[in-house]
């Protein structure tokens, strides 16, 4: 909060007492607007009205301190065999477990599930891969069947679609294919972004979304970015995208993490300690696939040892990893540049604009975080700036990452990126 100023002469004091209320109003509406989007108010209507989407947040904000979980009554939900190949069974965990860094969605699984339409329609899940995009999608569509069974639920991934449609085209079979989709109540399509550059697929997607939500039902889709990076979607699609709901998922933290291990550990038969949870928890970031492997590695070396793991076991097993190889600032900058459709040397330049400046704060984080390497060397990359600039920067993407969702899908999107670049996979096609 600004201090109030005071002037050395009445014509001064008066300017700065008119600067300083100024600036508290700036202040006190970005808060709202914050607030208002972390809750799960529609960005566009809360710009142009602040003061109401506060006093919706106010109403509609729990505070989520704890992991929460989505439970699934009837213990657990099946999956076909195709989404069940190669996963063992004792790995699957039976609820979506929710950390504080994603408690939005609460609200957002609450609505759909009650089959309101005040929130915005449809609604968009977007994150990196592995942060339960695809797991959530599952868990509503058996929630809804188990709650609203009066109208009908599907789950369907985007190349599904398009290849459901190509069939009833060649069999001429158009109507009832159009009919099995727009009479439900809850469409959730999965993994949107995979429909890019199928120009057919996306026109009926997009007359499909309006025919479930004209009549009734709820239309839920996942991608892999903000719908506003979806580019390559015809643009009516993606208008419809934008003016919905989009709700931007992180990587679990460390209070989600810990409650995964502890379930894949019950599920499992482990006894561990709370301190070995802990040190898991906090040694270990990324998927629950990842925390699962981990997991196994675990059990392995107490099975070799002969005993109960221990704080040291874990050590000892993160350690015998092989460290990947860390991004240079460059590859760090370039990869930035790349998602933020900017050119390199306007991001490593001395342009204020504030696209360019959120962008360059990100490159700047992520080069601190992934290469370690020293500020001032961060510094002299960006244009010889100084490494007080580059702590500011860091300080400021951290906050960001806690309150606006589309700079921790960035910062994902690009961490995941450069990991998989230095293990020499292919990057998938819907990476921007």
């Amino acid at each position: 909060m600004p201090r109030r100023p005071r002037g050395d002469t009445p014509g001064k004091c008066v300017y700065n007492i008119r600067r300083y209320k100024e600036l508290r109003f700036q202040e006190k509406r970005r808060s709202h607007l914050v607030l208002a989007c972390e809750t799960g108010y529609n960005e566009s209507f809360a710009q142009r009205s602040p003061g109401r989407a506060y006093a919706w947040a106010q109403g509609q904000r729990q505070v989520h301190d704890k992991v929460t979980n989505i439970p699934l009554e009837g213990g657990g939900y099946s999956l076909s065999a195709d989404h069940c190949a190669g996963l063992a069974p004792v790995w699957r965990l039976d609820d979506f477990v929710i950390g504080p860094e994603n408690r939005q969605l609460l609200a957002a699984v609450e609505s759909i599930l009650r089959g309101e339409s005040s929130l915005g329609q449809p609604t968009v899940f977007y994150g990196p891969s592995g942060c339960g995009k695809s797991h959530l999608a599952r868990v509503l569509v058996q929630l809804w069947r188990q709650r609203r069974n009066r109208r009908s639920a599907r789950y369907v991934t985007g190349p599904d679609f398009a290849r459901h449609l190509a069939e009833a085209i060649d069999t001429k079979s158009t109507d009832e294919f159009r009919h099995s989709y727009r009479r439900l109540g809850l469409l959730v399509l999965d993994d949107v972004h995979l429909l890019q550059g199928r120009v057919p697929a996306q026109e009926e997607l997009a007359r499909t979304l309006d025919a479930v939500i004209e009549s009734g039902g709820s239309a839920v889709l996942t991608a892999s970015v903000a719908p506003e990076r979806l580019d390559k979607l015809v643009s009516h699609l993606q208008s419809r995208l934008v003016g919905g709901l989009a709700i931007g998922l992180a990587l679990p933290g460390w209070e989600a993490r810990r409650a995964i291990l502890e379930a894949l550990a019950t599920r499992r038969s482990m006894l561990l300690a709370d301190e070995v949870l802990d040190a898991l928890a906090t040694a270990v970031r990324g998927s629950a696939a990842a925390l699962a492997g981990a997991l196994a590695r675990l059990e392995l070396a107490a099975h070799i040892d002969g005993q109960p793991p221990t704080v040291h076991t874990v050590q000892r097993v993160i350690k015998a990893r092989p460290e990947l190889p860390r991004p240079s600032i460059a590859e760090i900058a370039l990869a930035a540049a790349k998602y933020f459709s900017l050119r390199l040397r306007d991001l490593r330049g001395p342009s204020r604009r504030q696209a360019i400046v959120t962008a360059r704060d990100v490159a700047m984080y992520l080069a601190r975080t992934m290469s370690q390497a020293p500020l001032d060397q961060i510094g002299r990359y960006f244009a010889r700036r100084d490494h007080t600039t580059v702590a500011h920067a860091c300080r400021k993407t951290e906050r960001l990452l806690a309150t606006d969702p589309l700079v921790r899908s960035a910062v994902d999107h690009l961490r995941e990126r450069l990991e998989r670049q230095h293990l020499g996979c292919q990057e998938p096609p819907c990476c921007p």
